[in-house]
């Protein structure tokens, strides 16, 4: 049997995540690799497929017994579903750490001590509130190990206006006291590291063919930018998050064949 339920990811995130792992492997990232907000498994199986043996995997959800705690009505988890889909893409449930609940429920240290270690990927998009991001930025911030990335989902998704308050809400409080960082908003999703490794992260982005050949224009249409640092005369310096440097590829339109041959041609470097 092949796949079941739905997906909440997609092809260009998918290639993004791979491309933003090879970009780890290079700078000998090592951890573990998973999702707060799993649904039917299909973004988690792309950051599933990067990590390498001796990476743990990780998934929380409140999967189907506790949709009422679903304040927002964001997804519709369901465990047997999610469970097949990891197995037919080859990740057995035994070494797979599950959370079923709230992320609230499990505190960064516990978190840290079912994996044993900090996250070198971790995905957030659980709960879309203002309060829920708040909470899930305790993760990102205390369980990344250095170089580790936090990929925050639905950041430029006017659908979910929570999402962007929240990230927002919490740049602005912690600011400078912040270990985070983030570099790159691509395909609705903030990605964010440590500062250790914010300049690395975001020169080895810039510097791909792929921002040149698809961010040419301030324009839309089929790969193209909206805007993009260091194009078209564009400032590095221009877009800032928490006082940081941040580059933007937000495509309006992606060519999905495209995607997908840029997506095999980064995941056996993962």
């Amino acid at each position: 049997m092949g796949l079941q339920g739905d997906g909440m990811g997609s092809r260009d995130s998918s290639w993004a995540t791979a491309l933003l792992s090879s970009i780890q492997r290079a700078a000998g990232v090592y951890g573990a690799a998973g999702e707060i907000g799993v649904h039917h498994g299909y973004f988690w199986m792309s950051v599933a497929l990067t990590a390498r043996v001796g990476e743990k995997l990780f998934a929380l959800d409140l999967f189907e017994r506790n949709q009422d705690k679903n304040v927002d009505a964001s997804g519709g988890g369901n465990m047997g579903i999610f469970k097949h889909n990891a197995r037919t893409l080859g990740f057995p449930e035994q070494d797979i750490v599950i959370v079923e609940g709230m992320s609230s429920s499990i505190t960064p240290g516990q978190l840290c001590s079912k994996i044993g270690y900090g996250f070198r990927f971790l995905s957030i998009d659980g709960g879309h509130t203002k309060e829920i991001l708040l909470n899930d930025m305790k993760f990102a911030e205390c369980c990344l190990q250095d170089g580790g990335i936090a990929a925050l989902d639905d950041y430029s998704n006017a659908f979910w206006p929570g999402v962007h308050e929240g990230i927002v809400s919490y740049f602005d409080r912690h600011g400078a006291a912040s270990r985070l960082a983030p570099f790159l908003l691509h395909a609705n999703k903030l990605y964010v590291t440590t500062r250790s490794h914010h300049k690395r992260y975001l020169d080895a982005v810039t510097s791909q063919p792929f921002w040149r050949n698809a961010c040419r224009s301030t324009v839309g249409g089929a790969g193209v930018c909206i805007e993009a640092p260091g194009v078209n005369g564009g400032n590095l310096w221009k877009f800032q998050l928490g006082g940081h440097a941040l580059a933007v590829a937000e495509f309006r339109e992606f060519d999905q064949a495209q995607a997908l041959t840029l997506w095999k041609d980064v995941i056996n470097k993962c």
